[in-house]
């Protein structure tokens, strides 16, 4: 009773706090409820241990453990203390009734008798059935899941009871067990289906697995990101530390890698990937271009490549990813000993900009990005207009409590706080409180733009003067440049006889949505006081071959004045001195033109399209010399004609040498092998690729000295592999197989080797 009493005190108490400062705030939030989920919660505490656990203390909440669906809050936790670590599922109608609590059999691992951080319980909710997924207890382990019987996540009370939940298995597809799990997360799109991330090898060797759940099913694995196999080379082995977003409908997953042979310690660059609606066929780059999965050439995906203090620490973890309605995106990094990062690519725009010390990021309700802080006891809702860093603080409030850790989450406008007391216990208190977060929408707005009175061939520049209802400038654009032109933003130039629509457009901001187009005719009429004339304009050849010189033009006009060219699209090709100088592969128009004088109108334009093919990319890669096996590191030198090459380098022959980037790391026994540089191409250039010998003389090993593993001259069978990244082993021994090494012995005598 005293429990009982003391949460619906503490509900009244803040309610009244909390309404009150929502009144001068900046965004409408209200208190649904304050409500303490368990007073049993396990935290890693011994009185007489200063540190009983691995990594960090806190393991309720702690991970994918929170989810708000339908109305409901669900948490799963362990149950304190130190003998007992029960797998606990918890779920709360919001704004009444009790938590409900179902305790399953299944408990918590120590590792060493102290507790670990990695082995989160994480929870997944299905709509489309209602069911409860918890997947728990994971460092490298097989599958430890449990699922309800459908119809159980939204049902009564009465059937929220262990007796409802299946017994625990290894596997989703029924005969395919699932083993080496790391890092579960399971999360919905927007169809309530239910997806299943994991980790599949190890820190800096490891792949990225999904799969979903259907509401009946579960459907096959996909390599989403492969770090490890044989298809990984092991200048390329790594993992991606990262997550899976679902926004706007499709599937992104930003990451940072961990490389094996990387001098940086940690993770290192902003790589972000599109995976369409259901992770399950390509994957996609924020230019557009798709790949096969599962991805192994990283290059394509790479954001910004930002550096530690030193540049070699790297940072834990990957990067944020937070994307508007409107296709703002936004990315943040935090390096070790530096100023995070801050990348921002605003609707429209091609390229991300590069910010620090903008804030981490949040999620987009409407057209505000929001994000949670609790600490020191206060809970502040801060949030940024889309396409801004412009941050505002929106809510806070006091919550009475000495609060731990917090996980907080929002869906639909329904924000969950679930957080720990901080006390010194096994046992440790849980509280939730929930808020509702009224939505801000973009603002529609309109165009008011009056008619044009009809012009005559010859007459001046004329300003445009619509006007949108949000005050933002106006931009317009012609349907024919051949009759009227935009200049100067705002200004129409006459260039010809006829009509064409003069079209006004306002594409928007964080605030307001983009307005409906609005168009008016402009009628262009002759001018019969002068003459008319023509120009006599063939293009031939009409297509570039890369390598020719610059093409001459040679149009004339009937009235003999001089005759103007210019390229429609000057990314592929410009004008220079009446000849045209290509700049890229693609397609633009060479117009003619000869704006008449006091005697003659303009002639009317003569056009014709210039295609510039894809350029053979040729990629220069210099020889390698000779290097004896254990020389220090050295990089490999390679150019190309594509200013925009990702350059990537393999050796599949890890025996005899280590590739990464474009560094020979290790140079391991004698032999020879093959390096290849390669690009993908683009859009401007072909793919290429070269590839030159790398030859490995044998270290001659002097005695008495420590004859290491990988500097051998010959071998058979056995192979050299790396441990821990640091020491390497010959493994894989069969009969017969063998390892000779050469050594130089300065005189008789027995030695120790």
């Amino acid at each position: 009773m005293v429990n009982r009493f003391s949460v619906r005190f503490r509900f009244i108490v803040f309610l009244s706090i909390i309404n009150l400062i929502s009144l001068g705030g900046n965004a409408q939030v209200t208190i649904l409820e304050n409500t303490v989920v368990t007073n049993d919660a396990f935290y890693f505490w011994k009185a007489d241990d200063p540190k009983p656990y691995h990594y960090g203390a806190s393991i309720n909440p702690h991970g994918n453990c929170v989810k708000v669906v339908n109305g409901y809050v669900f948490y799963t936790w362990y149950r304190g203390g130190w003998a007992d670590r029960t797998l606990m599922v918890s779920r709360k109608k919001i704004g009444e009734g009790n938590w409900v609590h179902v305790a399953l059999p299944a408990k918590l691992s120590l590792v060493g008798g102290k507790g670990d951080t990695h082995l989160t319980t994480n929870i997944g909710i299905c709509p489309i059935d209602g069911t409860v997924h918890l997947m728990f207890d994971h460092h490298n382990e097989d599958l430890n899941y449990i699922q309800s019987k459908k119809n159980i996540a939204f049902g009564p009370d009465e059937d929220f009871i262990a007796a409802n939940f299946l017994p625990q298995q290894d596997y989703l597809i029924p005969g395919k067990k699932i083993t080496s799990v790391t890092y579960p997360d399971l999360f919905n799109n927007d169809l309530g289906e239910m997806y299943f991330e994991r980790r599949l090898g190890s820190a800096v060797g490891g792949n990225i697995i999904m799969t979903y759940y259907n509401g009946n099913t579960w459907s096959e694995e996909v390599t989403i990101i492969q770090g490890t196999g044989q298809e990984v080379t092991q200048g390329e082995r790594g993992f991606s530390y990262g997550s899976a977003y679902f926004i706007n409908g499709k599937f992104y997953y930003a990451y940072s890698p961990r490389w094996a042979e990387s001098p940086t310690a940690l993770n290192e660059g902003v790589y972000v990937m599109e995976l369409g609606s259901r992770m399950n066929d390509k994957a996609t780059t924020m230019d557009g271009k798709s790949f096969d999965l599962p991805v192994i050439n990283h290059a394509p995906f790479l954001i910004a490549d930002p550096r530690s203090v030193p540049d070699n620490a790297g940072w834990a973890g990957g990067p944020q990813l937070a994307i508007s309605p409107k296709n703002d995106v936004y990315m943040y990094i935090n390096p070790k000993g530096t100023d995070p990062y801050n990348y921002l690519r605003k609707q429209n725009d091609t390229e991300f900009l590069e910010d620090r010390n903008k804030g981490s990021l949040g999620i987009f309700y409407g057209n505000r990005m929001y994000k949670f802080n609790l600490s020191g006891g206060n809970f502040v809702i801060t949030s940024a207009l889309a396409g801004t860093y412009s941050w505002r603080e929106d809510f806070r409030t006091n919550v009475g409590i000495n609060d731990r850790k917090s996980i907080t989450v929002m869906d639909n406008g329904i924000i969950a706080v679930v957080f720990s007391e901080a006390v010194n216990s096994d046992k440790v208190p849980i509280h939730c409180f929930v808020f509702q977060l009224q939505k801000e929408e973009y603002t529609p707005q309109t165009i008011s733009f009056g008619g044009l009175a009809p012009k005559t061939e010859g007459d001046p520049n004329f300003t445009l003067n619509a006007t949108a209802s949000s005050g933002l400038p106006v931009s317009y654009k012609s349907s024919n440049t051949n009759i009227a032109r935009i200049v100067n933003g705002n200004q129409v130039q006459i260039m010809g006889v006829g009509s064409c629509e003069i079209i006004a457009n306002q594409n928007g901001n964080g605030t307001f949505d983009a307005a409906p187009q609005v168009s008016q005719t402009l009628l262009i009429n002759a001018n019969a006081s002068k003459s008319n004339q023509t120009i006599s304009f063939n293009l031939s050849p009409n297509t570039y071959t890369w390598g020719n010189p610059n093409q001459t033009l040679t149009a004339t006009a009937s009235s003999g004045l001089p005759v103007q060219y210019e390229s429609t699209n000057t990314d592929v090709a410009i004008i220079v001195d009446g000849k045209i100088q290509v700049k890229r592969a693609g397609i633009t128009t060479i117009n003619a033109l000869q704006t008449g004088n006091d005697v003659y109108n303009t002639a009317p334009i003569v056009s014709h399209e210039y295609q510039v093919p894809i350029r053979q990319q040729v990629i220069n890669f210099q020889a390698i010399p000779n290097v004896t096996s254990g020389d220090p590191a050295f990089s490999l030198i390679a150019t190309s004609n594509n200013p925009d090459a990702n350059l990537r380098f393999i050796c599949p022959n890890n025996q005899v040498a280590v590739v990464w980037d474009n560094q020979v790391r290790q140079i391991l026994g004698a032999g020879t092998a093959t390096i290849t540089v390669s690009d993908e191409g683009s859009e401007y250039f072909t793919p290429a690729q070269a590839s030159r010998t790398i030859t490995v003389n044998p270290k001659i090993h002097q005695i008495p000295s420590t004859i290491e593993a990988e500097y051998y001259t010959t071998k058979s069978g056995v192979n050299v592999t790396r441990w821990s990244n640091s020491i390497f082993y010959l493994n894989s021994w069969e009969a017969n197989d063998f390892a000779e090494y050469t050594i130089d012995v300065p005189e008789d005598g027995v030695y120790e080797v």
